[in-house]
């Protein structure tokens, strides 16, 4: 039968269009993101949903759901809301999407409230190209080679990166990006929250200042981060863990120089994985 995708509000219940609105009261069968959230808004719109079937979607659902949904998919009209925003941007539906694609079901899209389109209207800074990586990782390994990824891409040409982070470590992942990107490297940022809300917040600043702004952000809400580089030259790609560095180059010199070791020193300047520098280091001897 048919997918389809509705986008709702960010914040503010004005921005929801009339077609999904009209969708919410009229229509039967819906998947959504969390139950809760989703009784909540149709309580707010003024919407009964004692006639409705609601379905439960997560990134937590067990595999079976997701084979139980198809069925449905395949035999009925349905909707997909996720709790804000578009369903398909943190990537609850897209799942089912693919599913829905490989099943022949028809997919459609009633779109709305964008807090990545919103975010970078409010930003200042340059609306294309634009870059969207989803949520931050929580690993700093993983945050390093993000960062790392980010600066590679702006070897190429400037572009404005946009991602998601949680309240609770907005301050952390800041802290970690100044002092590791180098300081050499002119970074403006931009940070987003309480979209379309009463106390929509937005900060703009330069990393460099972060340590002076810190004090005044306010870390309540989910955060839109968005970061600007211009055009770099290649030299300047290198992400350094200095302390790391100096203590593994304090070990070769005296004496430890293991093609292990060496290996991970080189890996960590050049930032590249540790096994292909030793398989290159024992080509090489």
């Amino acid at each position: 039968m048919k997918l389809t995708l509705l986008s709702v509000p960010i914040g503010n219940l004005g921005d929801i269009t009339l077609r999904v609105l009209e969708v919410l009261k009229t229509k039967k069968n819906f998947i959504v993101e969390d139950t809760r959230s989703f009784k909540n808004l149709m309580q707010h719109l003024k919407i009964d949903t004692d006639d409705k079937e609601i379905y439960a979607f997560h990134d937590h659902s067990a595999p079976q759901e997701l084979d139980r949904l198809t069925r449905l998919m395949k035999d009925k009209e349905v909707y997909f809301v996720s709790e804000a925003g578009s369903p398909i941007i943190s990537d609850p539906a897209y799942p089912l999407v693919v599913r829905a694609i490989e099943n022949g079901v028809s997919v459609d899209s009633h779109p709305g409230a964008s807090s990545i389109l919103t975010a970078l209207e409010l930003s200042g800074l340059p609306p294309h190209p634009f870059c969207f990586h989803g949520f931050i990782a929580r690993e700093n390994k993983d945050k390093e080679y993000l960062i790392q990824k980010i600066l590679t891409m702006n070897q190429s040409s400037s572009c404005t990166h946009i991602l998601f982070e949680s309240p609770f470590r907005i301050l952390d992942t800041l802290d970690f990006m100044a002092k590791t990107i180098p300081t050499s490297i002119e970074v403006k940022i931009c940070l987003a929250t309480e979209l379309t809300k009463m106390f929509q917040r937005v900060e703009r600043f330069s990393l460099k200042d972060w340590e002076v702004i810190k004090p005044k952000i306010n870390a309540q809400g989910e955060f839109v981060l968005m970061i600007y580089i211009d055009k770099l030259e290649p030299t300047s790609l290198l992400v350094h863990n200095e302390k790391e560095i100096i203590e593994l180059a304090q070990t070769v010199l005296e004496g430890g120089n293991k093609p292990k070791v060496v290996a991970k020193l080189i890996a960590k300047i050049l930032n590249e994985d540790i096994r292909q520098v030793y398989q290159k280091l024992n080509r090489e001897s």
